[in-house]
C-alpha cells in the first residue's frame, strides 16, 4: 500500500503528511519519510512500525497512523 503524499493522524494526536517512501541504507528495510503538519519536523519510521497496531487514548487498538484528510488545514 502506498502512503506517499497522504495525510495521517498519529495515535498521540499529531497530524502528518507523508513525503516519500524509501529504503533504509542498511539492509534496505522499507521506511516512511513524513513531516509534522504543525511543527514542520521531518521524521523517518520503518514501514512495519508505521503499520503497527497500538492502543489509542480511547483504549481501542488501531494502526499507529490512520489515514485522514485535513481539508487543507494546517
Amino acid at each position: 500500500m502506498s502512503v506517499e503524499s497522504k495525510t495521517f493522524l498519529h495515535f498521540k494526536g499529531g497530524k502528518y503528511r507523508v513525503l516519500f517512501e524509501g529504503l533504509h541504507a542498511d539492509g534496505a528495510e522499507p521506511v516512511v519519510i513524513y513531516v509534522s503538519m504543525i511543527y514542520g519536523t521531518v521524521w523517518v519510521r520503518s514501514l512495519s512500525e508505521w503499520n503497527e497496531t497500538v492502543k489509542w487514548p480511547d483504549g481501542e487498538m488501531r494502526q499507529r497512523f490512520i489515514r485522514k484528510d485535513f481539508d487543507g488545514q494546517e
